[in-house]
């Protein structure tokens, strides 16, 4: 959608746009999205639906395009993070912990996003997207984590078995309150 273009917006939407910047569209209270041609899909009537969200879910679809394990281990090992050495007064530490999963530690601080632990990105774990690679590390092995930022609202942005775990003490050692960040939306 072009900023500015109010014709394409759905019925009833409004956004801001004096800034030449697309942004969120409300109607009714509802976001609502921006693209004229979309609908949500259709998952009944179709045999074939039901057959690839069956797959889907259980994890049992074709998995030829996925390297072995070998090659995996090769080219993504998966490395434990040492956290027992200070982070430099003046710099800061980024440790990737898999997928959109980051801790950034700077000035005492440290910031996690995304957190995801566990083996599969769904409410249940009997089900449901399996990770290729494991973990690097757990959510008690984490320096005391002062904030937790949620970029949106993907069950393979929130882990939230491991996020209830988060809330009574984020990390080895907890300082304090964990803040928690995430947008509207």
């Amino acid at each position: 959608m072009a900023a500015g273009n109010s014709s394409e917006l759905p019925e009833g939407a409004t956004a801001a746009t004096s800034d030449g910047l697309t942004h969120s569209i409300r109607r009714n209270g509802r976001f609502v999205n921006p693209w004229p041609g979309w609908a949500l899909p259709s998952f009944t009537g179709t045999p074939n639906m039901l057959h690839l969200m069956w797959k889907f879910t259980t994890g049992s679809g074709d998995r030829s395009s996925i390297p072995s394990q070998e090659v995996l281990d090769t080219t993504l090992p998966v490395v434990t993070p040492d956290f027992s050495s200070p982070v430099p007064a003046d710099g800061m530490r980024v440790t990737w912990l898999g997928h959109a999963s980051v801790l950034v530690q700077f000035e005492n601080i440290c910031v996690l996003t995304d957190p995801i632990f566990s083996q599969r990105c769904a409410p249940f774990q009997f089900m449901g997207p399996k990770r290729y690679r494991g973990p690097p590390c757990t959510v008690e092995d984490l320096p005391s984590v002062d904030v937790v930022v949620i970029s949106h609202n993907h069950y393979d942005h929130l882990d939230l078995t491991q996020s209830r775990t988060c809330t009574r003490g984020l990390g080895r050692e907890c300082r304090g309150t964990c803040h928690w960040v995430c947008h509207l939306g």
